[in-house]
């Protein structure tokens, strides 16, 4: 089967956005990006401030675990933890469209705002 340089990087490109990943966006907060979502969270664990762009992200069940102490937070139910040490649940700040870009640097230091205030 022949396909043009176009068709290739294409399909190249639609793997790549649909593969899970977890990256620093600020200072404070994480965009996960998996099973069709794109969810900014607070950066660090609540348990013991592990940082958790260094966790592990389980895809299929929307988990993010933390590489410190192992606890797991359930993205689909707020970030609930449900494995590992007692803590509160990580901290969801914003649940973007599919698609959409990360939000400027100001409406970062807005939600990055909403940790200090507890919302």
């Amino acid at each position: 089967m022949t396909e043009t340089v176009a068709e290739a990087v294409a399909e190249t490109v639609a793997e790549t956005a649909q593969e899970p990943r977890v990256q620093q966006v600020s200072e404070r907060l994480i965009l996960v990006e998996a099973g069709g979502r794109r969810l900014i969270t607070d950066a660090a664990c609540p348990h013991r401030k592990g940082l958790m762009r260094y966790g592990h992200l389980d895809a299929d069940r929307m988990l993010l675990r933390c590489p410190l102490h192992h606890s797991a937070f359930d993205l689909r139910d707020g970030g609930r933890r449900v494995a590992g040490p007692a803590c509160a649940a990580l901290r969801i700040l914003a649940d973007l469209p599919e698609g959409a870009p990360v939000p400027p640097e100001a409406e970062l230091r807005r939600l990055e705002g909403r940790l200090d205030a507890g919302d």
